[in-house]
């Protein structure tokens, strides 16, 4: 594999290492929502989660879509759900197994 490919792979898991980010991340699963509806649902301000879907979309794990004034936000594809569905598993096992 390209150095490149682990480069974008390791600036990826930087971005994920954020639990703000992986909040919203798991709140956009198989949805569209506004900023607001996210700040509502995870209580944090929508300054915050404009700020961090801003690191989200450059590093192209979210996308959005405009209607009219408003901004609809979302995973930008399966691969961000099924990595994320992923870790959430191996985290959960391990917890499971732990007890």
């Amino acid at each position: 594999m390209e150095e490149t490919i682990f480069e974008k792979a390791s600036e990826t898991f930087l971005i994920l290492g954020n639990i703000t980010r992986l909040k919203i991340l798991y709140f956009l699963m198989n949805k569209q929502v506004s900023v607001n509806e996210i700040s509502n649902a995870l209580n944090i301000s929508q300054s915050n989660i404009s700020h961090q879907l801003k690191y989200l979309f450059m590093s192209n794990l979210v996308a959005y879509k405009k209607e009219g004034k408003k901004v609809y936000y979302t995973t930008s594809d399966s691969h961000v759900e099924s990595l994320l569905k992923v870790v959430f598993e191996h985290v959960g096992e391990k917890d499971e197994n732990n007890n």
